[in-house]
């Protein structure tokens, strides 16, 4: 136990995600409460649209500050340095993205368009919105796919790729099978609507076998992670599952309730939620490798700076 109390205390990144985090969330948890029993759609509406934006945008913004200072702590020519580089830029399309789809698509103050100019035309917001959605989805996710696979090259090479266990099967055939099912209502789709298609949506179509891919990935490195006795290492690629799989099930909240209303309203508004636990778990990767950085400098300096053992006298 206080083997456990020291480490967590040691690691003061992450704890300042999880606590944010968790006050995020119980705030959320009031608004949505009080929404639910009042009926008064103006404090969820006034939630999301600031507090809820930014949280999107902090958490990119964080991220890719990590992931800099992640990627700077490897030398020129090491693969996990340019694997680090391909995440932070991934975190910067998120933030990127976000910072389109969250702040400049919506009539809030925290939009310097409608706080300086007053616009209101809906077609530049809806505009901004699609742009961000593609740049923060299918393009960042292609970075970080890109990435991983530079960390799985050299686990190959090195002969440390461990193998997937039952419960990793079952996460990656769940978001398989919804993968197939989307593929299948696409191909529906296409051969009942005319050409030319709409090339927002033609490349929107990527995200869910890209998440597919990202999760075979970070479990199979975390997998490996762990097998190396790596804690907080395996902890990073750990929280990378999580994030992929939560974007999946955020993806799959969205088809089951806006394209087929599997989940009725006011159920569905749960789904809304998973977004932020998602954007947390993104940031809380390079937080797991900037502190096990840290923590491997403080070993090395504990070790330098240790008085010599004197030296045993002969009988």
């Amino acid at each position: 136990m206080r083997k456990n109390a020291a480490e967590i205390a040691q690691t003061p990144i992450v704890n300042a995600i999880l606590w944010l985090t968790a006050i995020h969330m119980a705030v959320a948890a009031i608004i949505f409460v009080l929404w639910r029993t009042t009926g008064d759609d103006a404090k969820i509406e006034l939630f999301f649209r600031y507090q809820g934006s930014l949280f999107f945008v902090v958490c990119a913004a964080v991220e890719l500050w990590l992931a800099w200072i992640a990627f700077r702590q490897f030398s020129h020519g090491e693969p996990m340095r340019a694997a680090w580089l391909l995440i932070m830029l991934a975190a910067l399309y998120r933030l990127v993205g976000y910072a389109f789809s969250k702040i400049l698509n919506t009539e809030s103050h925290l939009n310097p368009l409608f706080f300086a100019f007053r616009l209101r035309d809906a077609s530049f917001y809806r505009a901004c919105e699609r742009f961000g959605l593609l740049v923060s989805g299918p393009l960042s996710m292609l970075l970080l796919s890109a990435g991983l696979f530079i960390i799985l090259r050299a686990l190959r090479r090195l002969g440390m790729l461990s193998k997937l266990r039952v419960f990793d099967y079952l996460l990656i055939t769940a978001v398989a099978a919804f993968t197939i099912r989307q593929a299948y209502e696409i191909v529906s789709w296409v051969k009942v609507t005319p050409a030319p298609f709409d090339l927002y949506k033609m490349l929107a179509w990527s995200s869910d076998p890209l998440l597919s891919i990202l999760l075979i990935e970070a479990i199979l490195i975390g997998r490996s992670a762990i097998g190396a006795g790596w804690g907080l290492i395996a902890k990073s690629w750990g929280a990378f599952s999580i994030g992929i799989f939560l974007t999946s099930l955020g993806d799959i909240g969205i088809w089951a309730t806006t394209n087929h209303n599997y989940i009725p309203w006011p159920y569905s508004s749960i789904t809304w939620y998973v977004w932020f636990l998602a954007s947390a778990a993104y940031v809380l990767g390079p937080a797991y490798q900037v502190e096990a950085c840290r923590r491997a400098y403080r070993e090395a300096e504990s070790i330098s700076t240790e008085p010599p053992a004197p030296a045993s006298i002969p009988e």
